[in-house]
């Protein structure tokens, strides 16, 4: 349940981060100013976090087969990178007077190797994916190829590749965390230590990295504080889980729901910013406030009407159910009992 106590968590900072960036970009804070200085602890640690996570369960997938471990990837990776990235700049096209940096049908023409706002993360993640299929995630080859490719992006941060390069070394790192005894686990007894001993170093690292980094998260001098901050939001979720079954419930259910909110939280939270002011309400503060919250509710409140009625898989936000891939099988003559008969 931690994990998606910790994707609850990273995908808040990814939602508040792009309504903070909303605001800056229509002029109503300043990017010099104090509440945007948030931005930085924020990019961090939410996109790494996320890779680790993913890299955390590659070993367990892989066990499946390659076959079957593309053919998932391909429909919950691939697929909604397309199909959310054509619907999102369809609906950014349609409404671009009332947005900040609307794309163009020329971007969508080319999401196929040039994403479009938030959508890098989805091609990344597929990337990477990729890479570790084909090499069988063996570290041996891995670990290199990220450390080549991290120092690459530090000498040339213009790469195409550039994300899925810098990401790579986190993804690489959860696998690595996957074979060791605790898979990432915290022992009870040390969480509370763990806590206060990363809150105070990510504290620190993020004095000194803000200032050798020149205020780039991405950049090598904020990896200490990436590094911390993601141990952070692990030992924190590890300790809500412990602590408080019932929020940890309710925000492993927001976790459970993080690809729905990563694919809809820009149209939901812009959506809420242009009624805002066509309501009237100026406060900054007010607008960071409840366009974050309708970035995370509003997708999250979609997601459960879907799951309801078994509509997540048609729109790429969830596996084919399994009541519905034994219907399948069926109708095809592969019944449970001959898929039985075949594995003995």
């Amino acid at each position: 349940m931690w994990r998606d106590i910790a994707r609850a968590i990273g995908i808040s900072l990814v939602v508040y981060g792009h309504v903070l960036g909303g605001l800056a970009a229509a002029g109503l804070i300043s990017r010099n100013g104090l509440l945007f200085s948030s931005n930085y602890p924020i990019y961090t640690v939410n996109n790494p976090l996320f890779f680790l996570l993913a890299g955390l369960n590659v070993d367990h997938s892989l066990l499946k087969g390659k076959s079957r471990f593309l053919k998932g990837k391909l429909e919950l990776i691939a697929y909604p990178y397309f199909l959310w990235s054509l619907i999102q700049g369809g609906i950014q096209i349609a409404l671009a007077r009332h947005l900040n940096t609307p794309p163009t049908v020329h971007d969508l023409l080319r999401i196929a190797w040039r994403p479009i706002d938030q959508f890098w993360f989805l091609q990344a993640l597929f990337l990477c994916h990729f890479l570790a299929m084909v090499v069988s995630s063996r570290l041996r080859v891995l670990v290199p190829v990220a450390l080549v490719a991290y120092l690459h992006i530090t000498l040339y941060p213009d790469s195409f590749t550039v994300s899925a390069e810098y990401m790579l070394l986190f993804y690489v790192l959860g696998i690595f965390l996957s074979r060791q005894g605790s898979g990432a686990g915290i022992r009870a007894r040390f969480l509370g230590p763990a806590c206060a001993v990363a809150a105070a170093t990510y504290a620190l690292c993020i004095f000194w990295g803000r200032s050798a980094s020149g205020g780039k998260p991405h950049g090598l001098a904020s990896l200490p504080a990436c590094l911390a901050g993601i141990f952070l939001v692990v030992a924190v979720s590890q300790l809500i889980e412990r602590h408080s079954r019932r929020f940890a419930k309710a925000l492993a259910g927001v976790g459970t729901a993080s690809m729905t909110i990563y694919v809809m939280h820009v149209l939901t939270g812009a959506g809420t910013r242009v009624v805002l002011e066509r309501l009237g309400v100026e406060s900054v503060v007010a607008q960071l406030v409840l366009g974050t919250a309708a970035g995370l509710l509003l997708p999250y409140v979609v997601h459960r009407v879907l799951k309801k009625h078994d509509l997540l898989w048609p729109l790429g936000l969830g596996p084919l159910p399994r009541a519905r891939t034994t219907e399948m099988a069926c109708a095809a003559g592969d019944s449970p009992a001959t898929r039985t008969l075949r594995t003995q």
